[in-house]
């Protein structure tokens, strides 16, 4: 569920493009609740199909009150995945903090961050699904960079921080090699979510267990068996 101090923060902070100005707390709570409506609607629908009045329907409020909040359907989106994205950075913080304080080896915190990015994938797939498929395109042809983008990157930085003691190499091999490692790892996924091609699907203890053992090899840590990382696991 979507935080409310990331959603009270997300809101006051995007333009009036996005969102309409809101004075009353009763007001504020209201946006929140249509937003995570919003969220529900993704997982469940095609948003191409979702209208303005299903929106609003979903929480008991009318399309007049809709509007009062969002310019259109498209500002009511791009709020939405604004604060998303920013619960995504507020997660990935605390789990970064969390694996600096535990003495965990390269293998456990590469275990523990794909499990992580495979957990919120998992829990938002149809925004993201969306956020891929609504690509759009601004005034001089640029695509629009989506607060994702954003978010994408910052993970990604932080899993260059997190497993750079356990690479070997200069520096600057090793952040184009985990900065291509963490590249690997999202591009699987949101193959994953956009088509599950399979033979190996995103819901599987498999799909979690390749992944590790793909990324391991490639960054060079130690060889890895099912075996050694279920070893690896019981002492996290």
């Amino acid at each position: 569920m979507i935080v409310d101090s990331v959603v009270s923060k997300a809101l006051t902070g995007l333009p009036e493009s996005h969102v309409l100005p809101t004075m009353q707390l009763r007001s504020l709570e209201r946006q929140k609740a249509m937003l995570s409506a919003g969220l529900k609607l993704t997982e469940l629908a095609d948003w191409e199909k979702v209208s303005v009045a299903e929106i609003a329907a979903v929480n008991g409020f009318s399309v007049g009150s809709f509007y009062t909040r969002f310019q259109n359907k498209q500002a009511y989106l791009d709020v939405l995945i604004s604060i998303v994205a920013l619960q995504m950075r507020k997660k990935m913080d605390i789990f970064i903090e969390q694996q600096c304080a535990n003495n965990l080896s390269g293998l456990q915190k590469l275990d523990s961050f794909v499990e992580q990015t495979i957990h919120t994938f998992l829990s938002l797939k149809g925004i993201l699904r969306m956020s891929v498929m609504n690509r759009r395109k601004d005034a001089h042809g640029e695509v629009v960079v989506y607060p994702f983008t954003e978010a994408r990157a910052y993970s990604c930085d932080q899993f260059v921080q997190l497993m750079t003691p356990y690479v070997a190499g200069q520096d600057e091999h090793k952040h184009i090699r985990l900065s291509f490692a963490h590249q690997m790892i999202n591009s699987t996924l949101m193959n994953a979510i956009l088509t599950d091609p399979g033979p190996v699907h995103l819901n599987s203890d498999v799909f979690k267990q390749e992944i590790v053992a793909a990324i391991s090899a490639y960054i060079g840590l130690k060889p890895i068996s099912s075996a050694a990382l279920s070893n690896e696991r019981l002492t996290k």
